[in-house]
């Protein structure tokens, strides 16, 4: 596993006896006898708090990558100690929960569910679930010491912030494992926004909002013009104000074809472009979307429907069409 390698830095740590080794060996998780500074994303913090030491004469754009909660899901022992395994509250996989789910949803759902039962046969999903918090805790005390030193720094009056994941995970949830569906499970993450002179500390918004947002909003921000015919949409109207009137959704995409429509009490979805099926959600009085209501009021999809992208571009190819070159950290095509 990729364990392996902190066994071979002569690190204490337990791991799975029992599970096969997964594929990609990387469905393992449990605590590791280390600080938080001995851990991997330490290092990246470390040299972000550095560049943020340093006179800077140009402005600069810092990405700082923090790999938890990540699997395999390590993280050091103390978060494990504050959390104790049977005080892990499992999801709910509510039996009968996928019988009005149509095809395409079917299939999203099924992806990964090996695992799953795997994770199931030799009881360890509340373990599981464990390490992910407990990875998660080990984040957070991570961004914790990056805004240590940005506060520390010269540039924390004039400098925008932004915190944000690139999806959710499900522990059985409509049985299901991992990421890759359109539910709110896998889609919703955290996003938060800092801009000195227009964001006021403490507020938050209930306006839903995706991630094509970051490009267009940032680039206005910065003062630079914004290219034409973007997918994403400036919500600076939301930073200077959380509680604007806002009728943008948050429009997500999982592969060619399959799209969710995000409104403040509403989830929409559409499967190969119709061709397998469609889901809607009140996410008011349904918040673990436990009922498509998609049969019952076919009425109300039009104004989803009218968000739904005209075409949809071609596929680009996965990271598995590419090669890594450790020599110079590039990605090269097979």
């Amino acid at each position: 596993l990729i364990g392996d390698s902190f066994k071979g830095r002569g690190e204490d740590a337990r791991f799975l006896p029992t599970l096969p080794r997964h594929p990609n060996d990387s469905l393992d998780w449990g605590p590791m006898e280390v600080d938080d500074n001995e851990m991997g994303d330490a290092r990246t913090v470390r040299w972000a708090s550095e560049f943020l030491s340093r006179d800077h004469e140009n402005p600069f754009f810092l990405a700082v990558g923090i790999f938890q909660p990540h699997l395999p899901f390590y993280a050091p022992q103390k978060y494990f100690d504050v959390l104790p395994k049977e005080k892990v509250e499992l999801p709910i996989n509510k039996p009968g929960d996928l019988d009005d789910i149509p095809e395409g949803g079917q299939i999203m759902a099924e992806y990964r569910r090996n695992d799953l039962r795997m994770i199931e046969e030799y009881d360890d999903l509340r373990h599981c679930v464990q390490s992910y918090l407990a990875s998660i805790a080990h984040a957070d005390t991570m961004v914790g010491e990056l805004m240590y030193a940005f506060d520390k720094s010269a540039y924390r009056e004039n400098t925008i912030v932004v915190l944000w994941s690139d999806h959710g995970y499900a522990f059985g949830e409509k049985d299901h494992y991992a990421k890759n569906t359109l539910w709110e499970r896998s889609t919703h993450v955290p996003f938060i926004m800092v801009v000195p002179g227009v964001t006021q500390a403490g507020s938050e918004t209930e306006s839903p909002v995706d991630l094509t947002c970051l490009f267009p909003t940032l680039t206005k921000l910065c003062g630079l013009p914004v290219p034409s015919g973007l997918d994403g949409i400036d919500i600076g109207p939301l930073l200077e104000n959380p509680k604007a009137q806002w009728k943008h959704p948050a429009i997500i995409d999982y592969l060619k074809g399959n799209t969710a429509i995000r409104t403040r009490d509403w989830r929409y979805i559409q499967y190969d472009e119709g061709r397998k099926g469609e889901e809607l959600y009140d996410r008011v009085s349904d918040p673990h979307e436990w009922t498509n209501l998609i049969e019952k009021h076919p009425e109300l999809v039009g104004p989803f429907k009218a968000w739904l992208p005209n075409h949809y571009a071609e596929e680009v190819p996965t990271k598995g069409a590419y090669d890594f070159d450790p020599s110079n950290y590039k990605w090269k095509k097979r």
